[in-house]
């Protein structure tokens, strides 16, 4: 348990914080990723210290804190920067995990309880710009996006025989709760898989270009102040892939099946950074494989692979929120 975590030996790490008032354990702040949270008080400005999960390697720290390092010297406020160690690194390593310290990033994520026009164009503007500032420093690379890619292959595979293996599995291990959940997930991937391979072949092939992505730019990573964008949080999955996957990420998760709102977002992001035809096709692609894919991911990892989790209340309402887009979504398999 976090409460249970002594960090003091970590604060070492990070000389002339100045008096800490208060520290409040967060756990994993509502979170699947295996990270930690504790939140400092300070006069000076509070921070935010994560341990990462222990399997997290150094070189993608490294990756990401550079991105993190460049938005914020593009000026980009809202990024929260991780702070130097007293080596000059951008993580401390101790009990045999890696350890960041950023600013406490402002604000509420509280999009869905406000979602007027003008934080969804704060928002999408916010994003424009980072993609700006991330594909800047990067060498121009046009290619297929991997995440594509590789949700195409999974389509494929379990086309191909790991669908039963998990109907299986959910049979023999599921509660009941997660039973019923796992027969409608499964009901709608047999309805809808074979079409969406054949026409997903098509957009597996796209060109586009690849620079940095945060990947899980999610409704509660985007923190408002009012109807400003203030923070935006978490970048454990940053890697090198398409814009379309922040886009496919962050409006599913905003705005659902709402057909209107999607082309909002696109030309208040197309007038910061302009989206190609391609990016917006594979956008929309990535959005029908993510409600495809995601629930049988957690079906995969609870009733094949035997994980565990702390939070299930929060796994059903996922599971939740995925068949309610599925059983309304807007779209066909990409066409």
């Amino acid at each position: 348990m976090a409460a249970e975590i002594s960090i003091a030996p970590v604060l070492e790490h990070y000389p002339g914080l100045g008096p800490i008032r208060r520290i409040h354990s967060l756990a994993n702040a509502g979170g699947f990723s295996g990270s930690m949270l504790w939140r400092l008080e300070r006069e000076a400005g509070d921070l935010c210290l994560r341990r990462w999960p222990s399997e997290y390697l150094a070189e993608r720290l490294v990756f990401i804190h550079g991105v993190l390092k460049q938005f914020g010297q593009s000026g980009l406020a809202w990024i929260p920067v991780p702070i130097p160690s007293r080596t000059g690194n951008t993580f401390a390593k101790h009990d045999g995990y890696f350890w960041e310290l950023v600013p406490w990033m402002p604000g509420k994520a509280d999009f869905r309880e406000n979602s007027t026009r003008q934080r969804l164009a704060g928002v999408m503007k916010a994003v424009a710009q980072l993609h700006l500032v991330a594909e800047s420093h990067s060498p121009r690379s046009l290619q297929p996006s991997p995440t594509l890619v590789s949700r195409g292959n999974q389509l494929q595979r379990l086309i191909a025989g790991e669908i039963d293996q998990i109907s299986a599995a959910l049979e023999r291990h599921a509660s009941q709760g997660l039973q019923a959940q796992g027969n409608r997930l499964l009901a709608h991937f047999r309805s809808r898989a074979p079409q969406a391979v054949s026409k997903l072949e098509v957009k597996m092939k796209l060109r586009v270009p690849l620079f940095p992505v945060i990947r899980d730019l999610l409704h509660d990573h985007v923190l408002f102040t009012g109807d400003e964008v203030t923070g935006i949080v978490d970048f454990g999955a940053m890697r090198v892939d398409s814009a379309a996957c922040d886009l496919s990420r962050l409006l599913g998760s905003l705005l659902g099946n709402d057909q209107e709102p999607w082309e909002f977002a696109r030309c208040t992001y197309d007038s910061i950074r302009p989206i190609s035809a391609d990016e917006w096709q594979l956008a929309q692609a990535l959005d029908e494989t993510h409600m495809m894919l995601a629930g049988l991911n957690w079906l995969d990892w609870i009733c094949v692979q035997g994980r565990t989790f702390e939070n299930y209340a929060a796994i059903h309402a996922r599971l939740d929120g995925i068949l309610v887009r599925l059983e309304g979504s807007r779209y066909t398999p990409p066409a």
